[in-house]
């Protein structure tokens, strides 16, 4: 039997496995960030399978969640409009699954621009308006570890994305 309780912060389901039997649990990774899921209270490290992940298990209940480990916002500091020549500021939040802000600290960063014809952006997130258009701009994070009820969560994964006009 599958049953499932999503909430903002994790998607959790209730497996009945029945005796002497063994059963793949797939849950969905897509906005999960990383290949952990909790089973009964513990942090298992989970096969990743296109767009979900597995997990093995064995007879009994079990309770398998999957933590949404931290939400990442991007967005553009700098007087509006934006001008050719100017320059601005990709700015990044992040708060974990417990709405508590995260440090980036350790983290890896890459930006990116949908048109560096456009816009683009340095390693320090300064962003450099380069010609009249429209740009996405891009930031992608990996946490080395974040903690979410006491589960240790390695290499959290996330992306946000903001978009611009240049005059």
């Amino acid at each position: 039997s599958f049953n499932q309780n999503t909430t903002s912060n994790f998607m959790e389901t209730s497996v009945t496995i029945p005796v002497n039997t063994k059963a793949e649990v797939f849950l969905p990774a897509a906005s999960s960030g990383h290949d952990y899921l909790i089973v009964d209270g513990e942090s298992v490290e989970a096969v990743r399978d296109g767009n979900y992940l597995k997990v093995e298990l064995g007879s009994g209940v079990h309770t398998v969640s999957l933590p949404i480990a931290a939400k990442l916002t991007a967005s553009v500091e700098t007087s509006s409009p934006l001008f050719v020549g100017e320059e601005g500021k990709l700015i990044l939040n992040a708060v974990d699954a417990n709405g508590e802000s995260v440090s980036f600290d350790g983290a890896q960063i890459s930006y990116s621009s949908s048109d560096e014809t456009v816009a683009t952006v340095a390693e320090d997130g300064t962003i450099s308006y380069l010609a009249e258009g429209n740009a996405t701009l891009k930031a992608d994070v990996v946490f080395p570890l974040l903690t979410i009820g006491g589960q240790v969560i390695h290499n959290v994964a996330v992306t946000a994305t903001a978009d611009i006009t240049i005059q």
